[in-house]
């Protein structure tokens, strides 16, 4: 029966809904595990465990209305609720069960927004599967309904009387109605406002084939074992050097992100607790809010100096997590409305144990995640059962990458992690991110000889019989800048036909000083089409030597762009083929089939 009293979504929970409205139809925003115990259960005082802690926690009561298309909180009157009884024959059974539930999305409006199963195994032990929405529910709660279901159970076993007196989700709406109109609030607004004076290009870890424009949310999780040795050396680099291992892995990821992504700062999201107290982390409710956490990173530092950094920033972060990000977001997008989502990457540090210990009961937790995620890749570090070892799962978009990728970056992290540990006053641009593996197949297979290949067709003709048969796949990828095949080939035929129209003849020699870029590709492709020869000037050369080259190999034109056309004077040809320049170029995008061959100078 609902209240007549509603309530203002708390921040942590509008962030879901804005998600929930965004992904409508999905369960994106479900969360799911299973709580197994291993000996003979009564399922009798167990099913009255769970509905004892359901009813003394009134987060599980929260319903949603739509009060004049504005969503509302209320907390509805769960006398009693349905849980299945089911039997299972296996884990596998039981995971199969958790992944059908954490992808069946609820109906957020007018009703309860968890549900639970009990399910009995041959041996007469036995569990429950539970499924959350995040508008009732983060990762502390999980922790939280595994310890207190536990204990509820273990009690009722051993008639051991006690009150309970779970803190209210209630207190927090309240709580943060007042940070909204605090002092604190108008300072955590400045800092952030301070963070993002400067925007950085969204960092994304790049993959090898998949090539759609627009991705669906669909996502799958990969996940990974880093052994207790290993976890061990980490957590003694962290001890001796007074940082913790959530930093030491934003410092080893952001390394690796801003090595792939070609960029010096860059931003990763975040989960953050945002319990600041003891009442706090004993509340059942959605708490968690995402963070932008901004890095630089110098290459010329040593890795302890890069997480000693990381760990300041992270430090400064804290003291000001409350502030919401959709709050950040907004205020950024009035000055710039192209703004997007600062980060593309989410990476979590689990440390909230599932089984605390308390009660002398046998139990392990299983956490489920939905088959959908609204960055292309979320990095989770977990290890709930407390074995020592640390599971490193990759939840990634299937429209983006494939398993090979991410067993791939998986690699190149070890790979990270191993110098650091075996060096650890190791300088950044001594980390190599390449494994021996791919070392090897660049040495070896990739210099092999006895590769046969079309010895009769040029580069040109290999491009264009490729953008025959896939026009419509992705070619390349710079920052924001997304390419087809296609579009490339258009671009650069452009480019060509307007190299021909200045005189470029198979003798020709074109420079081209344009950092790595959308627009070298296309300028290389443009002057082979031509039939003459590019000449790579790096912008970063002395201006005598510049010159030298271009005099020495009578190049009379040069391609340029924005940062560049200034470095040259009016004595030679300059094309300035900046991204939006090219575009603008009156000339045909047919292919233009110039005679060129092998025996040409390039």
């Amino acid at each position: 029966m609902k209240e007549t009293k509603s309530y203002e979504l708390t921040n942590p929970q509008k962030s879901i809904w804005y998600m929930e409205e965004y992904y409508k139809g999905t369960a994106i925003n479900n969360i799911c595990g299973s709580l197994t115990i291993s000996e003979e259960i009564n399922f009798e005082k167990f099913i009255q465990a769970i509905k004892i802690f359901v009813k003394q926690n009134k987060s599980f009561s929260i319903q949603l209305t739509l009060e004049e298309g504005t969503p509302k909180q209320y907390f509805s009157n769960v006398k009693d609720f349905n849980i299945e009884n089911i039997e299972l024959n296996s884990q596998d059974d039981i995971q199969k069960l958790e992944e059908k539930m954490v992808n069946t999305p609820f109906n957020t409006i007018d009703s309860l927004l968890f549900e639970f199963k009990v399910f009995k195994l041959p041996n007469g032990s036995g569990g429950f599967v539970v499924n959350c929405h995040h508008l009732i529910s983060d990762a502390c709660t999980f922790a939280l309904i595994g310890n207190e279901i536990a204990k509820i159970y273990y009690n009722l076993l051993n008639n051991i009387v006690e009150e309970y007196d779970f803190p209210t989700y209630l207190d927090y709406i309240n709580s943060e109605n007042e940070y909204l109109v605090s002092d604190k609030f108008k300072k955590d607004q400045e800092y952030w406002t301070n963070q993002f004076l400067t925007i950085p290009d969204v960092a994304s870890i790049p993959a090898s084939f998949k090539n759609v424009s627009n991705y669906s949310a669909n996502s799958k999780r990969a996940s990974f074992v880093l052994q207790k040795n290993t976890v061990e050396k980490i957590r003694t680099y962290c001890s001796k050097n007074k940082i913790s291992v959530f930093n030491f892995f934003m410092a080893v990821y952001s390394l690796y992100i801003s090595r792939v992504s070609n960029l010096d700062d860059i931003v990763i999201g975040t989960p953050i607790l945002n319990r600041t107290n003891f009442k706090e982390k004993s509340t059942t409710g959605m708490f968690i809010s995402n963070v932008p956490l901004k890095i630089s990173i110098n290459n010329n530092s040593t890795f302890l100096e890069h997480v000693s950094k990381i760990a300041k920033d992270s430090l400064s972060m804290l003291r000001h997590q409350k502030y919401p990000y959709q709050f950040l977001l907004e205020n950024l997008r009035k000055q710039n409305s192209s703004v997007p989502n600062l980060y593309d990457n989410l990476i979590s540090y689990q440390i909230t144990k599932a089984n605390d210990g308390s009660v002398d009961l046998p139990y392990r937790v299983h956490w489920t995640s939905p088959d959908y995620i609204s960055c292309s890749m979320n990095i989770h570090l977990h290890d709930n059962n407390d074995t020592g070892d640390l599971i490193m799962s990759y939840d990634y978009l299937v429209d983006k990458y494939s398993l090979d990728d991410i067993s791939a970056t998986n690699d190149r992290i070890l790979t990270i992690i191993n110098q650091i540990l075996t060096n650890e006053y190791i300088c950044l641009n001594n980390i190599e991110i390449v494994t021996e593996k791919e070392k090897n197949k660049i040495l070896f297979d990739f210099n092999n000889t006895n590769v046969d290949y079309p010895k009769d067709k040029t580069i040109v003709d290999l491009f264009e019989e490729q953008v025959e048969k896939t026009p419509d796949k992705i070619a390349l990828i710079s920052n924001n800048i997304k390419l087809t095949y296609k579009e490339l080939n258009s671009l650069s035929n452009k480019l060509a036909y307007k190299l021909l129209d200045l005189g470029i003849t198979n003798k020709s020699v074109v420079g081209i000083m344009v950092n790595r870029s959308p627009e070298m590709i296309i300028g290389i492709l443009a002057i082979l089409k031509s039939g003459s020869t590019y000449l790579p000037i790096d912008p970063e050369y002395p201006k005598d030597r510049i010159y030298y080259m271009l005099e020495n190999s009578n190049s009379q034109i040069i391609l340029v762009n924005e940062l560049s056309k200034n470095y040259i004077n009016d004595n030679i040809k300059k094309i300035d083929i900046s991204f939006s320049t090219i575009k603008e170029l009156d000339y045909k995008e047919i292919n233009l089939n110039k005679k060129i061959n092998s025996n040409n100078l390039i």
